[in-house]
C-alpha cells in the first residue's frame, strides 16, 4: 500500500493531475503575529503541515501548489502556512519556533498528530522544530534537499563558482559585512533568480552604483577565495555562533518517536546530499526509524522524470510512501 500511494504522488506531483480538492484560507495565531494559512481539504487519511522554502512567492509558489493539491488528492488535509521572514529571503534563528506553535495549534486543532513536510534550508528548520518540545505531536517528518549542519552548508555554498548562485546570494545578503548599497544586490540578485526576472533587474541597478560597490559586489561574486576571506570574518562573531546553534538540525538530534525520510538530489548545487546522508546516519545511531532516497531525478527544488528514469522513479516513490503511511 505505501508503495502504490507513492506511486500515486510522484505521478500526481509530476503529471498535474489532481482530485477535486478545496482550498480555503485561514489565520494561524502563534505568539506576536498571524500566519496566513492555505488548507488543502483532502480528506480524513491525516494531517500534513508544509513548511515553504526560501521562495519570494512563499506559499503562492507553484511548487507549493503542486504539494497540496497532491498530498490533499491522496486524502490528506494540508495546511500550508505562510512565513514572512522565510518568504522575505531572511534567515532567522526563531523561525523553528514559529514552525513548533503551528504544530501545536494545529495538533490541537485537529486533535491528532501532523506531519511535517519541506524542504531546502526551510527543511532544517522544520528537522530542528520537529527535535524539539513539541515531538510528541508529530508523526512523521519528510525533507528534501535538507541541510545537516550550517558550518558545511554554508562552506559549501560560500566556496562554489560558476554554477546557480541563488543560495549563496541569499547567504551573503543576509550576513556579509558590507556597505548597504551592495547588501541590496546581493537580494537583487537572488530575487532575478528565484523570480526568473526577464530582463534581470539587477544590471541596472549595479550601473547606478558608485565604481567602488559595484567593483566591491562583482569581486564577491566573481572570485571565491576573496569571498571566502570575507566570509571568515563572520564565522567568527557570535551572531553566526547563535546562528549555528538555533537552525543547524545535527546540533539538536536526538531519538524522536516518529519516523524521517530525507530525500535529496544526487546533482543538489546549493546543499549537498552529504547533509541528508549525514543527518540519516545520525537519526539512526539514535534508533529512529530513517529513510534516506538519493536520487538524480530531482536537482534543489526542481523535479523532471522521463521514461528512462522510471527505475529511479520507483524508487523515490518508495521513499515517499514511507512517509505517506506513516503520517
Amino acid at each position: 500500500m505505501s508503495f502504490s500511494k507513492g506511486l500515486e504522488f510522484v505521478a500526481r506531483s509530476q503529471l498535474k493531475r489532481f482530485r477535486a480538492v478545496s482550498r480555503t484560507t485561514i489565520s494561524i495565531p502563534i505568539k506576536g503575529e498571524t500566519l496566513k494559512t492555505y488548507v488543502y481539504a483532502g480528506g480524513n487519511r491525516g494531517t500534513i503541515v508544509l513548511v515553504h522554502g526560501m521562495a519570494l512567492r512563499g506559499i503562492d509558489d507553484p511548487r507549493m501548489e503542486v504539494l497540496g493539491q497532491s498530498f490533499a488528492s491522496l486524502g490528506f488535509t494540508v495546511y500550508a502556512p505562510l512565513f514572512p521572514e522565510i518568504a522575505n529571503l531572511v534567515i532567522s534563528t526563531e523561525s523553528w519556533r514559529k514552525v513548533s506553535q503551528v504544530v501545536r495549534f494545529v495538533s490541537e486543532k485537529v486533535n491528532g498528530r501532523v506531519a511535517l513536510f519541506s524542504a531546502s534550508f526551510s527543511a532544517g528548520i522544520a528537522l530542528v522544530a520537529a527535535c524539539g518540545d513539541e515531538k510528541n505531536r508529530i508523526s512523521a517528518v519528510c525533507t528534501v534537499g535538507t541541510l545537516g549542519s550550517v558550518d558545511t552548508t554554508l562552506d559549501f555554498l560560500i566556496g562554489q563558482q560558476g554554477i546557480d548562485d541563488y543560495g549563496t546570494m541569499v547567504v551573503l545578503w543576509n550576513f556579509l559585512k558590507v556597505p548597504a548599497s551592495v547588501r541590496e544586490a546581493f537580494r537583487i540578485a537572488a530575487a532575478d533568480n528565484g523570480l526568473e526576472r526577464d530582463p534581470p533587474e539587477l544590471p541596472g541597478y549595479l550601473s547606478k552604483l558608485k565604481k567602488a560597490d559595484r567593483e566591491l559586489f562583482n569581486r564577491i561574486r566573481s572570485d571565491r577565495d576573496f569571498r571566502l576571506t570575507q566570509w571568515k570574518k563572520f564565522t567568527a562573531t557570535k551572531q553566526f555562533q547563535d546562528l549555528r546553534a538555533n537552525v543547524s538540525p545535527s546540533l539538536h538530534m536526538k531519538h524522536v518517536p516518529f519516523q524521517v525520510t530525507l530525500i535529496h538530489g544526487e546533482e543538489d548545487n546549493v546543499i549537498p546530499p552529504s547533509e541528508s546522508a549525514s543527518l540519516h546516519k545520525e537519526f539512526l545511531a539514535r534508533g529512529v526509524r530513517s529513510r534516506l532516497g538519493i536520487t538524480p531525478l530531482i536537482s534543489h527544488g526542481h523535479g523532471s522524470i522521463g521514461l528512462s528514469a522510471i527505475p529511479e522513479a520507483m524508487k523515490l516513490a518508495s521513499a515517499f510512501g514511507e512517509f505517506i503511511s506513516a503520517v
